[in-house]
């Protein structure tokens, strides 16, 4: 197996926003820094992923992020998206860094997604009791 290209922070995608997905305890959270991510796109660097997502990725037309309302939205971009970039690797073609950068992000987000779901979920059912 080969390794995992380190991830690349540019100015458009700081640090801060890992860092808000990382500090995200309830899937509102992540759902919250998910939309704060993607609104840090500028729409020159959106129109450059553009030219290489074949349509995957979570923006319209105009460069503006699609509308996530809750975590199955994330969720359903992510699978998508990663596919598609699984798809793309096994083709032997190499990532732009913008893709392979937001499907690293929606992959930690979705991941972050099943933890908080796994600790909701024990929680809510104490108290149904």
């Amino acid at each position: 197996m080969g390794q995992a290209e380190p991830l690349r922070k540019t100015a458009d995608a700081p640090d801060y926003e890992f860092e808000r997905l990382g500090a995200a305890r309830e899937p509102d959270a992540v759902v919250d820094a998910v939309r704060a991510y993607l609104g840090s796109w500028s729409a020159e660097r959106v129109a450059q992923l553009q030219r290489a997502d074949a349509g995957w990725a979570p923006f319209d037309e105009y460069q503006q992020p699609l509308s996530m309302t809750c975590a199955a939205d994330v969720d359903d971009v992510h699978r998508g998206l990663h596919d598609h970039c699984t798809a793309l690797r096994a083709s032997g073609l190499k990532l732009p860094p913008e893709l392979h950068e937001l499907d690293l992000f929606l992959l930690l987000a979705h991941a972050l997604l099943e933890v908080t779901r796994q600790e909701i979920g024990p929680l809510a059912a104490r108290t149904r009791m």
